[in-house]
């Protein structure tokens, strides 16, 4: 079973291996590497923001991936989401839906997000299938980002 838990500051050499993981930066928002300074930089703030919500995905005590959530557009009502499963061998074996369930259930538990926003690079073939799968629909695109949403009920 995949255990869900917040991440920490403790957590940010593993963070940061996903960040600057070459297959993960090709497909994700922040193409550039990052370094370790602004890297910790980023993630403290991150994570004081009650807004965010960022977990790490465990699996046998190993970590296999993280799951965030942040505010959209500055809406406090939508979040967007982000999934990284890390290292790769964890890839393609269900753990991202996993991933993804539980921290919908955690938003609807504790939170009034009403709808999620995936933003994916049109190169992001991968990713966007898995929003599909998942029940994401597709309302909105520009040059670089396709964007799908889901309605929390």
């Amino acid at each position: 079973m995949i255990n869900l838990r917040k991440v920490t500051i403790e957590d940010a050499d593993y963070i940061l291996n996903i960040r600057n993981d070459m297959k993960i930066r090709t497909t994700s928002g922040v193409n550039e590497v990052v370094s370790r300074e602004k890297h910790r930089i980023w993630l403290n703030q991150f994570l004081q923001s009650e807004n965010n919500f960022y977990f790490i995905g465990e699996f046998n005590n190993e970590r296999i991936g993280v799951v965030r959530f942040q505010p959209f557009n500055n809406l406090s009502n939508i979040s967007e989401v982000s999934i990284s499963i890390y290292p790769q061998e964890y890839q393609h074996k269900g753990y991202g839906r996993c991933l993804l369930i539980k921290g919908i259930e955690f938003l609807k538990k504790n939170t009034n997000i009403e709808g999620i926003i995936a933003r994916i690079r049109h190169n992001n073939e991968t990713s966007l299938n898995f929003f599909k799968r998942n029940h994401f629909t597709l309302f909105s695109k520009d040059h670089e980002f396709l964007f799908l949403k889901l309605k929390i009920e």
